[in-house]
């Protein structure tokens, strides 16, 4: 009833101690500790500090929340969980993070109510491991196990990690990472679902400056056994306006990561969507150390791993940029727009939308990969994909408008529509391997240029393939000694 705890605006300065706020619930007979906020009840841990020269052997942390069961936080009837405006500065450490939440298992469950992790920042501060913004892992460690790390947000439900920063810092940074969900039991599944308005909010957090040896990620969400995503009725999962920003860097660059060890399903239904917008990464003078600078990557361990969208759902990749320069001879290996390594199966009226999107390398070698789409597998049943008025300036060997790795299947007069892009360089608008097939749909290459010319024979290689579509205009459709192309169910080629 209205109720509020706070922990907040608190200050170490020159402590040896690690944490500002550290909250231990240890272990036990019970097998989970319950937080309740009910009737638009407010706890917040917020505004606090760890400042100074600070030395640790491991870590700091300015708010620790260290759990030895499960922590079972459930909000209804709007209330708030706050966790914000968190900082480290001026300290020194291998390991840093803003705000640390780790427990034997979470079960979070919010009714009409929100969580946030807002304006948490780490700068200033000599590392040489890992910093962190806001840090969430259930480690499944202690008995009994939990079998599932759940996230169940109904009625306009909110989950939002925004306006998280991590600048200047210094030392031999390995890795950096604004926000991370992870569960790490190789026996523990991870399981979110949002319904009835309900969103993930990943929105305006920011890294620049800084040097990592390893990877530079804005939000990762993974778990060692399956990962499971449910949005339905009118849900989101929204990044946007996240931003990269390094003058040198090592590793992997990437926005939004979302890998299982095992069976990766992410699901959109009733009018939900799957947004990545307006986000960016810039970095120059990266060396040969850089194995792929990645806006979205989804990964699955499993083969039958899938992204699925469902009854006029949609996703959409649109006006993100990727800018990066390389230093090295041997280039960057991969950078890519939109990673998809399992299928992609659009159905009833969904979409998938990646437009006003630019991606520009300047490398003096040309060993590298530059693609907008790399998928899998891309199946289209009664829906539609436009890849409509982007831009790829790169002297990679290959550049891709959409590569297809496996099967592409249009079912059910589904569109696949390719215009009004703009590429520098070598050009494969569709590349996929193994038994592609476009029945009673269509497949639309149009008003693509490259170097300011219109592309009239966009190099279109299907191999092998079943081919009954319409493209134009007037492609080079390439088969291998092992494939045939042929027209058949009065399709055809114009």
């Amino acid at each position: 009833n209205r109720s509020l705890l706070s922990i907040s605006s608190n200050i170490a300065a020159g402590s040896t101690f690690p944490s500002t706020i550290y909250i231990e619930i240890p272990y036990s007979t019970s097998s989970s500790f319950l937080v309740l906020l009910s009737e638009k009840s407010l706890l917040a841990i917020d505004n606090n500090q760890l400042n100074g020269s600070i030395p640790s052997t491991y870590s700091l942390q300015a708010v620790a929340v260290a759990s030895e069961v499960t922590l079972n936080l459930q909000l209804t009837d709007g209330s708030s969980l706050s966790l914000s405006r968190n900082v480290v500065k001026d300290a020194t450490s291998p390991v840093v993070f803003a705000v640390y939440l780790i427990a034997n298992g979470f079960t979070i469950s919010l009714a009409g109510s929100e969580i946030v992790l807002s304006n948490n920042s780490i700068g200033q501060s000599s590392i040489s491991g890992r910093a962190q913004c806001v840090f969430i892992e259930a480690t499944g460690t202690h008995y009994p196990f939990p079998t599932a790390l759940t996230v169940s947000m109904a009625n306009r439900s909110k989950f939002a990690i925004e306006g998280n920063s991590i600048t200047a810092l210094f030392g031999t940074v390995k890795a950096v990472q604004v926000a991370s969900f992870t569960s790490s039991s190789p026996t523990m599944v991870l399981k979110i679902s949002a319904s009835n308005k309900s969103s993930i909010i990943i929105r305006g957090n920011s890294i620049s400056n800084v040097t990592a040896s390893v990877s530079t990620s804005m939000f990762q969400l993974l778990s060692l056994n399956s990962l499971g995503l449910t949005f339905a009725v009118n849900s989101s999962f929204l990044v946007e306006q996240n931003t990269i920003s390094s003058t040198t860097t090592a590793g992997s660059l990437q926005i939004l990561v979302i890998q299982a060890g095992a069976l990766l399903t992410i699901q959109c239904t009733a009018q939900s969507s799957f947004t990545v917008t307006r986000n960016s990464i810039s970095a120059m003078g990266l060396t040969s150390q850089l194995s792929n600078v990645t806006m979205v990557s989804i990964v699955g361990g499993a083969a039958a791993s899938a992204v699925t969208m469902g009854n006029s759902s949609a996703l959409e990749a649109n006006m993100n940029t990727i800018t990066c320069g390389v230093s090295s001879p041997t280039g960057v290996a991969f950078v890519i727009l939109l990673n998809i390594g399992c299928s992609l199966d659009l159905q009833l009226g969904s979409s998938l939308s990646v437009g006003l999107s630019a991606v520009a390398i300047q490398a003096p070698s040309s060993s590298s990969v530059t693609s907008l789409l790399a998928l899998k597998k891309l199946t289209l049943r009664q829906s539609n994909a436009t890849i409509d008025s982007n831009s790829i300036q790169s002297s990679s060997s290959f550049v891709n408008i959409l590569s297809v790795s496996g099967p592409l299947t249009l079912l059910d007069s589904a569109e696949l529509i390719i215009e009004r892009n703009a590429l520098t360089g070598s050009l494969i608008i569709v590349s996929a391997a193994g038994n592609s097939n476009a029945t009673l749909g269509s497949i639309l290459a149009c008003g693509n240029t490259r170097s300011g010319t219109l592309i009239a024979n966009p190099t279109m290689y299907i191999v092998p393939s079943t081919l009954a579509d319409t493209v134009e205009p007037c492609p080079t459709v390439t088969a291998t000694s092992w494939g045939n192309v042929t027209l058949s169910g009065g399709a055809n080629v114009t």
